[in-house]
């Protein structure tokens, strides 16, 4: 029964897989279509946008699959191998779902006297109160802050099926939201076909004879890649898979291997394209070229700040330098590998504030 059942889940994924892979190929070509028609037959397309929207809704709302792989965040407070015997806190058991069921209906008030202190704090007891005993439970974060303001909204009398799931769309339902997967989708193709690799290389032939070397090339890396994903995780993996084993080799030690790639992956979020300027520009209304502007100057300091600290550090202790002198042929291969990386930063952000495109447009053009 349990093979057939890992049989099951597995076509499901595999299911869910494909269909995401298919309705993030039908955005891409519906945003290529209407840049496409908008600026070479001067064709606006109405529909391409619509279609495009409707795709992310679904792509986003798929999303919840990795509850299937318990990939959404958890707080686990008793730590692994010591949960509840009865089972609360395991995903998928029949306790959690009864301990939320009981929560979501929240204390019962209306039948008697109002509770003391008004109705603030007990709004502030029913909705802090089901977010952190869900937590204690286990549950994922995401599906506790979804339990709290849904316990809140019943006890208002507020709960609408029909407007919940209203709202839950229309929060959805973004254009300039569409960039977030787009960037994501560049780094972790970028990242795949090697791209990480060749800036490494190029920023070793920049700065690796600095003392520190290599140290400095994870920082230049990072604020290269930083230009294409705009994501702290996905440029600190991309970075740190590539360089913490090589800084290991050459004698660094690995707690301060792991910091600096940790700390410049920083820079990510605000060296432009960010994706958390692209969350704040649509939560805000403010204009996200504005914003990408804004950030690049002070993401450049950040690293170069990062820069000087190593090179603090690298000297104090000691730490290497890279002694291999390239050659004019080897440092024009390693410009001409990573070329389309160092360009892609320059066409994303050229054609945003040149307003040839939006954010949105950026990404797709990315990937």
């Amino acid at each position: 029964m349990r093979n057939v059942l890992s049989a099951i889940q597995r076509a499901i994924d595999g299911m869910v897989r494909w269909l995401v892979i298919v309705l993030m190929l039908v955005m891409t070509l519906a945003v290529s279509a209407q840049i496409l028609f908008r600026y070479v037959f001067n064709i606006p397309l109405g529909w391409s946008e619509e279609m495009a929207r409707f795709a992310f809704v679904w792509v986003s709302f798929i999303g919840a699959s990795a509850l299937m792989r318990a990939h959404h965040q958890r707080v686990d407070p008793v730590g692994p191998g010591h949960r509840n015997p009865h089972g609360l806190g395991v995903p998928g058991d029949p306790g959690l779902g009864g301990a939320d069921g009981d929560l979501g209906r929240g204390p019962d008030h209306r039948g008697g006297a109002p509770p003391p202190g008004g109705a603030a704090p007990m709004t502030l007891i029913i909705f802090f109160g089901v977010f952190f005993v869900t937590l204690i439970l286990s549950a994922p974060i995401v599906f506790s802050l979804a339990l709290s303001a849904l316990a809140l909204l019943w006890n208002k009398g507020m709960l609408v099926p029909q407007l919940v799931v209203q709202r839950m769309f229309a929060g959805i339902d973004s254009f300039p939201m569409m960039a977030i997967p787009f960037f994501m989708l560049a780094g972790s193709l970028m990242d795949t076909g090697g791209i990480s690799t060749r800036l490494v290389r190029f920023s070793n032939y920049l700065v690796g004879w600095i003392q520190g070397g290599l140290a400095h090339v994870a920082i230049l890396a990072s604020m290269f890649f930083a230009g294409i994903t705009g994501s702290a995780v996905a440029d600190a993996t991309a970075i740190g898979s590539t360089l913490i084993p090589l800084m290991n080799k050459r004698g660094f030690p690995t707690l301060f291997s792991a910091s600096v790639v940790a700390a410049a992956g920083v820079v990510g979020p605000i060296i432009p394209p960010s994706i958390p300027m692209v969350i704040y520009g649509v939560m805000a209304g403010v204009s996200i070229g504005a914003l990408f502007m804004g950030g690049l100057i002070p993401g450049i300091l950040v690293g170069l700040g990062l820069m000087v600290v190593a090179y603090v550090k690298a000297k104090r202790h000691g730490y290497p330098r890279e002694t291999v002198r390239p050659t004019v042929r080897e440092f024009l291969q390693a410009t001409v590998s990573a070329f389309g990386a160092i360009l892609m930063p320059l066409i994303i952000l050229g054609g945003i504030f040149g307003g040839v495109f939006t954010a949105t447009e950026a990404a797709v053009v990315a990937t």
